[in-house]
């Protein structure tokens, strides 16, 4: 064999093959650290203003009251149509002191009872009022008959020397009786009438020590009890008449 001969020049360099298949995913890297919180965002607009709730009950006025209506006889207490609920006193009538008699004075009658407190009102209300006790008689009774019924009795007559009860009283917030006629001895002054708690004094009893036949005092409005005789003749003073007053 002959000598091999020069290596010739290299040829041109061919095209690229196929790229191959890839490769298998590699292990998922650690988490990164949290970034920083971004700035706070700008504020929505402010929603739109919900209905108004109901109007709540109208509540009692304490103060100085609008109207003030007094009744000193029977009669019928309207209803202005803007009121509810109304402040009312009541007095009854005081009792008459009793009569003298044969060396005996009277005892004095006994005041009306006192009612006072709030009612609730929905009609025209019935007011009555007591008298005051003449001739030993007992005073009326008084009251106001709204959607409760407030009641101050009248005081007790006097009719011998024995002390008498004042009138006793319902249905209020203060529910107070009468002062009672105090009662008188064999000879002497007549004993002095009850008074009515806030309201009129009992009459003075008639006569003294030195003193015959003399009439005992009426009692003060509103519902003070008579005043008791002095012994022999003298008359025993009549109670004073009841009243109503009516705040709204």
């Amino acid at each position: 064999t002959g000598v091999t001969g020069p290596v010739g020049v290299t040829g041109a360099t061919g095209m690229t093959g196929p790229t191959g298949a890839t490769g298998v995913t590699g292990l998922v890297g650690a988490t990164g650290a949290t970034g920083e919180t971004g700035p706070t965002g700008v504020t929505g607009a402010t929603g739109m203003t919900g209905p108004t709730g109901a109007t709540g009950a109208t509540g009692v006025n304490r103060g100085v009251p609008a109207n003030v209506q007094v009744f000193t006889s029977g009669g019928t207490w309207t209803k202005p149509a803007s009121v509810s609920v109304v402040w009312v006193e009541c007095w009854g009538g005081g009792g008459a002191g009793a009569d003298g008699a044969n060396n005996q004075s009277g005892a004095g009658g006994g005041g009306g009872g006192y009612v006072a407190g709030l009612v609730s009102v929905s009609a025209d209300v019935t007011v009555t009022i007591g008298a005051g006790g003449t001739a030993e008689g007992s005073g009326g009774n008084s009251s106001f008959a709204g959607d409760a019924t407030l009641t101050a009795n009248g005081g007790t007559g006097a009719t011998t020397t024995t002390a008498v009860s004042g009138g006793t009283a319902s249905g209020g917030t203060i529910n107070l009786t009468g002062g009672g006629g105090a009662g008188a001895g064999g000879t002497g002054q007549g004993g002095n009438g009850g008074g009515s708690p806030l309201g009129g004094a009992g009459g003075g009893g008639g006569g003294g020590a030195a003193s015959s036949n003399v009439a005992g005092q009426a009692g003060t409005v509103p519902g003070g009890g008579g005043g008791g005789g002095h012994e022999d003749s003298g008359a025993g003073g009549a109670g004073a008449g009841g009243m109503c007053i009516v705040s709204y």
